[in-house]
């Protein structure tokens, strides 16, 4: 017999005001960010990750290490997507951007992920109808009356330092649970156990399988992921 079960729904949603700028960013499921994915055009990537690498190089600056970062995306926009790129990253948070200026508002994709270790934020902007002849598989420019190359630098970087403070605001009462996230192509493991987060950079595949061994049976956690009994759970209950 065939049912439709009503469960709550949560959509999450972050709100911030820059510059005279009003910034809404909603978290998208994975079908929405599909479809959306499909009238959007990518915007050239200006690159936030490789600042971040130099800030944390050089130590200019409190960086979140990528336990840290993966913890207060969850704490603010849900259970990360499992669509990212298993090699080369460990998580990715569809979300919808609405941009809200005195001369309009205009609607983009971001995806903030990972890639080899580095956070990402990739933009693209949504549109009603794309010319046949539009590539669509390559970056373009900037619309600068909406979003601008000096803004999309700029709200980068915000966003970010955004992230950070909220991090800092509220470590005290985020729950530190007991994980680990990988991503293989650069040997990293990250994540938090014995109430600390951590992040680590192994010289070598032995080195990094080694410490990954030791951490599953250390700590008996599964990997990138939920359990079985966490996943059904979820789904089966009804509020």
């Amino acid at each position: 017999m065939r049912q439709i079960v009503k469960q709550v729904k949560e959509r999450y949603k972050i709100d911030l005001r820059c510059k005279s700028v009003k910034y809404h960013i909603w978290r998208l499921e994975d079908s929405e960010y599909s479809q959306l994915h499909k009238s959007s055009l990518p915007i050239v990537d200006y690159d936030f990750g490789w600042n971040y690498f130099q800030s944390r190089i050089y130590k200019q600056s409190r960086e979140l290490n990528l336990a840290e970062l993966f913890t207060i995306l969850e704490w603010l926009l849900g259970e990360t997507s499992n669509w990212y790129d298993e090699w080369k990253g460990s998580f990715s948070f569809p979300t919808l951007l609405v941009i809200s200026k005195e001369n309009g508002t205009f609607f983009y994709l971001m995806e903030i992920y990972d890639f080899r270790g580095l956070p990402q934020f990739k933009f693209y902007k949504i549109l009603e109808n794309i010319p046949k002849e539009t590539n669509r598989y390559i970056s373009h420019q900037p619309f600068e009356s909406e979003f601008s190359e000096e803004e999309i630098k700029y709200f980068s970087n915000f966003f970010y330092g955004y992230l950070l403070g909220y991090f800092e605001s509220i470590i005290s009462i985020i729950p530190k649970n007991t994980f680990v996230r990988t991503i293989d192509s650069n040997s990293i493991l990250y994540g938090c156990k014995d109430n600390e987060y951590f992040e680590e950079d192994c010289d070598s595949t032995e080195e990094y399988e080694a410490t990954l061994k030791s951490f599953r049976e250390t700590y008996g956690v599964v990997v990138n992921k939920k359990s079985i009994n966490d996943i059904l759970e979820k789904i089966t209950t009804i509020s």
